[in-house]
């Protein structure tokens, strides 16, 4: 069992690691473990920098700066609130997507689709078990358990909202203008941003996902079928694949112009200025910077479609 650490011993833990504090010195060491951030997070992006595997530094970690910890776990703030804000404007216009379809299909009227979805009412009874401490009180209470689609959609999480519009989808086929398997990547980049997750914290693992294929697809054509170790070393890492995801579906269920420009103009300020700015830290880290220029790759190609 590991001992509790105060901020000296962990400076020290550090040291004995391999990692240095050239740039960040120990004093602001201090500071930034005290009142910004903590060692175990912090400590989680560590797993992008190789060890030495012989000599007298074996088993330390190789051109590893305090300083680079830091960086990446702003970066990695940066990105987490980027995606919790478009991913809410997905939520929002997902609900208003469906709606709208419904309005138009001859072959539904708001409550047969709630009713083959949730025919054991097990969705809205795990709503109803909820309701007291539910901001939507009233709603439960007025439709239950005879929710319209109107009334229900409110209350489903973003998990929830994706089975029931993957369920739409496969009861009125060809009807939405995307591939709804496509919202499951993004509902795990969701719940990880949400709950604080580090993303980033190793850019070179296998997760051993299943790479959606037309993700694949569009991978492949950007970069015109050439450089597929660079493709598949990072479409296999999960956060890389479901951010990847969610920079394609963005533009294909949200519509509204304001949004697209503002999320846009952030995440170009987040892909040209802020992951960059102290791009000298990595210069000699190749798994940090193969996988920043996938992503940017990506972007250049995508963003001409917010």
């Amino acid at each position: 069992m590991k001992r509790l650490l105060n901020t000296d011993e962990l400076i020290t833990h550090m040291k004995n690691k391999g990692i240095q504090f050239n740039i960040a010195n120990e004093a602001s060491t201090k500071h930034f473990l005290t009142e910004h951030n903590y060692y175990f997070k912090l400590s989680s992006y560590r797993k992008n920098y190789d060890k030495f595997l012989l000599g007298p530094h074996k088993g330390k970690y190789m051109n590893l700066d305090f300083a680079y910890l830091q960086d990446l776990s702003t970066i990695d703030f940066h990105i987490r609130y980027l995606i919790i804000y478009m991913c809410l404007d997905i939520e929002h216009s997902l609900r208003t997507l469906l709606l709208q379809d419904m309005a138009s299909n001859p072959l539904e009227d708001g409550y047969k689709i709630v009713a083959s979805w949730d025919s054991d009412l097990y969705h809205r009874n795990k709503i109803k078990d909820h309701l007291n401490t539910s901001y939507c009180q009233n709603l439960i209470n007025k439709y239950y358990p005879d929710f319209p689609a109107w009334a229900l959609l409110e209350l489903l999480s973003f998990g929830e909202l994706c089975k029931f519009t993957q369920h739409y989808d496969f009861t009125y086929k060809g009807r939405l203008p995307f591939k709804c398997r496509m919202l499951f990547p993004i509902r795990d980049i969701r719940n990880a941003a949400a709950h604080n997750n580090c993303l980033i914290h190793n850019v070179r693992e296998n997760s051993g996902i299943n790479i959606n294929p037309e993700i694949r697809k569009t991978v492949a054509d950007i970069f015109n079928n050439k450089n597929a170790r660079l493709r598949s070393t990072n479409l296999n890492n999960k956060p890389i694949h479901d951010f990847i995801c969610l920079l394609y579906l963005y533009p294909k269920i949200v519509h509204s112009e304001s949004l697209l420009k503002q999320r846009k103009e952030e995440l170009e300020s987040l892909i040209f200025r802020r992951i960059p700015r102290h791009k000298e830290y990595y210069l000699k880290n190749a798994g940090l910077c193969n996988a920043y220029k996938f992503v940017l790759q990506i972007f250049l190609n995508l963003r001409k479609s917010y």
